[in-house]
């Protein structure tokens, strides 16, 4: 299933208060099966089960809890390689460790990585459909790490709501 997502044009100098059908356009769908790609040529750590984009799960869940037999925090000092269910996150209530993907601190952890990463290529070979998909990654990462419960569309949501009555939303408009 694909998600689409509206984007608001920006200058809307006539009547700042509202914005009328016509303005908003529809962005590209996010593609599932890009959006996977990107996430095992970005981060291995999400090429599982758990974590396949678009995920719809009821919580997130503790560090005290186990899924499927195994614990959902694996003390570790160092990052000793990817673990599959899991993102080495070196900032956790517990300490350094490994959080299983159905943890909210392993995004927040993860899009941390990304961006200090940065997207393929170089300024003397640019790679722009590789920066593009790294970007799409990112935006998944961070709405997750964002959102109250793993659960992509309520994340959507709640990105959307978090710039409602914000000067960053467009439907108040920006000078030109």
């Amino acid at each position: 299933k694909d998600h689409v997502v509206e984007r608001i044009k920006v200058h809307n100098p006539t009547n700042r208060g509202s914005v009328k059908a016509s303005q908003k356009q529809k962005m590209a769908p996010i593609k599932a099966d890009q959006v996977n790609v990107g996430f095992t040529e970005f981060c291995p750590e999400l090429d599982n089960k758990y974590s396949t984009y678009p995920f719809a799960h009821d919580r997130w869940l503790n560090f005290q809890e186990t899924i499927d037999g195994e614990p959902t925090f694996i003390e570790a000092k160092t990052d000793e390689g990817v673990r599959k269910n899991y993102v080495w996150c070196k900032r956790t209530p517990l300490g350094p460790g490994y959080c299983h993907v159905l943890c909210k601190v392993s995004y927040v952890n993860l899009y941390s990585k990304l961006k200090s990463q940065g997207p393929p290529g170089s300024c003397f070979k640019p790679d722009r459909a590789g920066a593009d998909l790294h970007d799409t990654v990112c935006r998944v990462i961070y709405a997750r790490s964002r959102c109250s419960k793993p659960d992509d569309s309520a994340a959507q949501e709640q990105q959307i709501d978090h710039y409602v009555g914000t000067k960053l939303n467009p439907v108040y408009g920006l000078k030109a």
